[in-house]
This record gives C-alpha cells, sequence and structure tokens, in this order.
C-alpha cells in the first residue's frame, strides 16, 4: 500500500508540472516521464494516470484529418487538449521510449457493443504491439477484451513495423 501511494504521489507531482508548468519545465517533465517507463513494470498504467490530469478544452484537432493532429512538442508547447489530444499524449508518451521503439502503434476509433444505436460515445484506443490502451477509462487489454468489448470504426496507423 506504501509503495501505491508513493507512486501515486509521484505521478500527481509529474502531472501538476506537465500540465500547470511553464514549457520548459512541461518538456523537462516529459523527459523523465519517458526515461522512468523502462523501468516501470506498469508503465503503461504510470502514463494514464498522470494524462487523468490534462485539461480538456475543445480544440481543432480531428482525428480524420492528420494534418491537424500536432506533433509531441507542440502539443506540450499549447497545453490544450481534447479527448482525442489526450490519446496522442499518451500514445507520443509512449511511443517515444525505447521499451516500445519497434512496436506497431496504431489509435483505433471504436464504440461500445452495449451502448444504444442512437447515443454513440466514441472511444480512442491506442495499439502498442498486441496491447490496447483505453485512455478514457484508464484501462489495458488484449485483443480478445477489445472484440468483447468494442466495434471498431477506423484505424490509423501511426507505426508499422516489421516484426
Amino acid at each position: 500500500m506504501k509503495q501505491e501511494h508513493s507512486t501515486y504521489q509521484s505521478n500527481l507531482f509529474t502531472s501538476q508540472i506537465l500540465f500547470n508548468a511553464g514549457y520548459e519545465q512541461r518538456l523537462s517533465a516529459w523527459r523523465n516521464l519517458r526515461n522512468g517507463l523502462s523501468t516501470d513494470d506498469s508503465c503503461i498504467q504510470t502514463v494514464l494516470d498522470v494524462y487523468q490530469h490534462c485539461p480538456l478544452t475543445k480544440t481543432s484537432t480531428d482525428y480524420f484529418k492528420k494534418d491537424t493532429w500536432p506533433s509531441a512538442w507542440q502539443l506540450l508547447e499549447k497545453n490544450e487538449y481534447n479527448l482525442f489530444d489526450k490519446c496522442l499524449g499518451v500514445m507520443y508518451t509512449v511511443n517515444l521510449t525505447e521499451r516500445f521503439c519497434k512496436e506497431k502503434f496504431s489509435i483505433i476509433r471504436a464504440v461500445t457493443k452495449e451502448e444504444s444505436d442512437n447515443n454513440h460515445k466514441f472511444y480512442y484506443i491506442i495499439t502498442v504491439g498486441k496491447l490496447f490502451i483505453d485512455c478514457q477509462n484508464k484501462e489495458s487489454f488484449d485483443e480478445q477484451t477489445f472484440d468483447k468489448k468494442y466495434i471498431q470504426q477506423y484505424n490509423k496507423i501511426i507505426r508499422e513495423t516489421d516484426k
């Protein structure tokens, strides 16, 4: 329990700097977060915990128009996130680590199978190799779980691999 509390405090501190400090401090906090992921056994959960604190607002980032997607550094600089920007932030954080540098990455837009046909809520699911990451619900799971819970609508490939 003490280790969990310590991790939570560390993630909260990182979040406060990453989303509330000046640009240079945010860059430094983001680098430190990424560097720490190589030895973190629960690295995906750590990133999800940090990004749960990002400030949500309306932005012009559009899932369907890649030319509207900010780079990782632009995202940190403007420090404004809609749900898709938040997903991009998580994806960039994981993507730009040594641990996952050879993995295939994509972002899926999906709906859950349980929601009514007239009231769909969209979810952005990051795939990292065979791992699926739901940023909105702060969870990661395998393909079988994804298939049981979601209906994939679109898939944007971020990086292919030769694996």
